[in-house]
């Protein structure tokens, strides 16, 4: 079976969200109490792009922007998380182009899918925490971990799964597969997210531009 029209149709769902995301952030921005914060975030995610761990031989990456985007929500809300990581990934997508080979036609769709795939699991990421924080959970030490750590699980087996159907769109392989040979990478991606998603918004919210060098 061809799955080339159903690729292009699912490229181009996940980059017509991806945008429509982003542009509603882009609107928010004048709502925003201290703006040029999120300022700040959105250049931080952007800078540290350039500090990706790659593990197993290139196939797993540990990105901090992720902990950058996921530390605005309580600051700023999910639109706000989705509009720095998008910052970050088109960031990345600019350090990534081929030098001699390049096609606008394929670099831009991979742009659109990474674009869209990272925007929406840091958006349903922070609806996840918002969710999560709206209970009234009486233990002190679970009404602070649980948001982040739920955020942080949902937002990377959403981004996971997105990117198992986009392979198997292309190359064929079971999405349960890519899964399967990706798991181990889990514990590491949420920690990562969800703890340093924490640290950062809490460094800010206490210590602001200080917050932040921290």
């Amino acid at each position: 079976m061809n799955k080339a029209p159903l690729r292009k149709i699912y490229s181009t769902l996940l980059s017509i969200i991806g945008v429509f995301i982003v542009v509603k952030g882009i609107l928010q921005i004048p709502t925003y109490e201290q703006p040029a914060m999120l300022y700040l975030l959105l250049v931080l995610a952007v800078a540290t792009q350039g500090t990706m761990t790659y593990l197993v031989d290139g196939t797993a990456i540990v990105s901090v922007s992720t902990a950058i985007s996921f530390a605005s929500v309580p600051l700023y809300g999910p639109f706000a998380a989705a509009l720095i990581e998008a910052a970050a990934e088109f960031g990345l997508w600019l350090l990534s182009i081929p030098k001699n080979t390049f096609d606008w036609k394929k670099e831009i769709e991979r742009l659109g899918v990474n674009l869209g795939m990272h925007i929406l699991a840091i958006f349903a990421a922070g609806y996840a925490f918002l969710f999560i924080q709206g209970f009234s959970i009486e233990n002190i030490w679970a009404k602070l971990v649980l948001p982040w750590a739920i955020g942080a699980v949902v937002g990377d087996q959403i981004n996971l799964w997105l990117l198992a159907v986009i392979i198997f769109l292309v190359n064929g392989v079971s999405p349960i597969k890519v899964w399967k040979e990706n798991r181990w990478a889990i514990p590491m991606n949420v920690l990562v997210m969800g703890a340093g998603g924490a640290f950062i918004s809490y460094a800010v919210d206490q210590f602001g531009w200080v917050g932040v060098a921290i």
